[in-house]
């Protein structure tokens, strides 16, 4: 079974798939472990997306995405 989740880092206007994850917190937990940056969070279930940003503190904060998509 494919897991449900997949990251995708945003870099520089590109996007660069990460890997796939079990549930929220295990993507979450890929994404601090690289560190600073943008994210998104893709659901194969719902086919939503939801955008992160991990600080440099390792704070992971979840984004709007409409101001995501306006950028």
């Amino acid at each position: 079974m494919i897991p449900p989740l997949d990251l995708i880092a945003l870099r520089k206007n590109e996007t660069v798939w990460l890997g796939s994850a079990e549930n929220l917190k295990h993507a979450l937990e890929i994404a601090r472990n690289r560190g600073p940056g943008r994210y998104i969070v893709y659901s194969h279930e719902t086919e939503h997306k939801n955008y992160y940003e991990v600080t440099a503190e390792g704070e992971v904060k979840l984004l709007d995405a409409a101001a995501e998509r306006s950028e």
